[in-house]
């Protein structure tokens, strides 16, 4: 079962924002931590302490709560590329579009984005 994005909200535009721990790997040890703010059909939103260019291609390693055991948390990795970096104060806005989603992370990202217009939180 997929997992579900809790403390989200949904403004009716198809997105769901909210605020999800993350880590962009960055290479084989390096990792930066990150907050997904955002998540649509096409791509999300994440908040980080480092600046990535647009045209940069990432893995970013989202923590999801588990729908059969909400005490657990389940990651999943999402290749995206960036499309759009803002500065905001000491962080960075970065706005990414999924590159080649599996299925089961398509799968995924389309039953959290349904979970609002259902209802099941």
């Amino acid at each position: 079962m997929p997992p579900k994005l809790s403390d989200a909200e949904d403004d009716g535009s198809g997105r769901r924002f909210g605020n999800w721990r993350a880590m962009v790997l960055t290479g084989l040890m390096a990792r930066v931590e990150a907050r997904v703010i955002e998540w649509s059909t096409d791509g999300l939103i994440f908040h980080s302490d480092r600046a990535f260019p647009e045209g940069t291609r990432l893995k970013l390693v989202v923590a999801l709560n588990d729908v059969a055991d909400p005490s657990r948390v389940r990651p999943m990795t999402v290749p995206l590329r960036v499309t759009m970096h803002i500065v905001r104060g000491m962080a960075f806005r970065m706005t990414c579009r999924f590159e080649a989603l599996n299925d089961d992370a398509r799968v995924t990202v389309n039953c959290l984005l349904l979970q609002s217009k259902t209802g099941a939180l």
